[in-house]
């Protein structure tokens, strides 16, 4: 069985900049957000995890296919996430996403796997494309995946404009 992340949530948000953003105009609307891409990820990733808020139960709802949502009052995050790594048989179940010192070595005297919230948080964003190495190689592309790139006529014709200047100037130089 795939260990599930167990996520000290408010932990994450603060690395997440649109979540981040969201959290200086409502909370509310973070706390959803921020359920929104773990849900997504794990869709994508094929893994559960569990988002442990501090506070009272918000208004979002409790569960989602991937995902499962909990309020830690009447303590804080990371009594709660300490608590269920501590249970019996449980700690082996768990990665969990922090980078709270204590937390951190809570859950590992436990035997819970670790995870820093930065490292999670680059799971948001799209594979980086590759470096250059320097040499030259051909890339196929296969013929019904296309580009889907819209550039507006004005500036294929700016293109052409100055390209065609370059040529002109390059054959009066030869």
């Amino acid at each position: 069985m795939k260990r599930q992340w167990l996520i000290d949530a408010y932990n994450v948000m603060h690395q997440l900049p649109d979540v981040e953003a969201a959290m200086d105009r409502d909370i509310s609307e973070a706390r959803r957000l921020m359920a929104l891409k773990v849900e997504q990820l794990c869709a994508k990733r094929n893994r559960r995890a569990r988002l442990v808020f501090d506070g009272a139960p918000g208004t979002m709802p409790i569960s989602q296919p991937h995902l499962s949502i909990d309020y830690s009052y009447p303590d804080d995050a990371d009594t709660f996430i300490t608590r269920q790594v501590s249970r019996k048989g449980q700690a082996q179940r768990w990665i969990v996403v922090t980078d709270d010192r204590e937390l951190r070595r809570n859950a590992r005297l436990k035997g819970a796997e670790l995870m820093r919230t930065k490292e999670f948080c680059e799971m948001f964003t799209p594979e980086k494309p590759i470096k250059s190495t320097g040499t030259s190689k051909r890339i196929h592309i296969h013929p019904a995946k296309k580009a889907d790139i819209d550039v507006p006529d004005e500036e294929v014709r700016a293109m052409l404009r100055l390209f065609n200047k370059h040529k002109d100037d390059a054959g009066k130089n030869s």
